[in-house]
């Protein structure tokens, strides 16, 4: 995937996330996001949060958001509320007593 498009990479992530015609699979969805991350894809950093709301790892979504929202990127920017209500939603489910 060296030299793969980052944009078919990224499209591939969210086939992989869907499970679209293929077998659903997070890692692969995972790989190829961030293979377009690296290749300066911004709008693979907001698929790459769903993917980490979706397996339940706030932290790592906090991250990547707040990335994208770094760069600006105006689909975070407008979704900024929902990802920290979602992201506030799992960390309340999951503390411990």
């Amino acid at each position: 995937m060296e030299n793969g498009n980052p944009l078919s990479a990224n499209n591939l992530g969210v086939i992989y996330l869907r499970g679209e015609n293929v077998q659903r699979n997070l890692e692969l969805a995972e790989k190829f996001y961030l293979y377009a991350i690296n290749k300066q894809t911004n709008h693979a950093i907001i698929d790459l949060v769903d993917l980490y709301l979706k397996k339940v790892f706030p932290e790592k979504a906090r991250l990547w958001h707040q990335k994208a929202i770094y760069k600006n990127c105006l689909i975070s920017i407008s979704r900024d509320k929902e990802i920290k209500r979602q992201i506030s939603e799992i960390q309340a489910h999951f503390v411990v007593i």
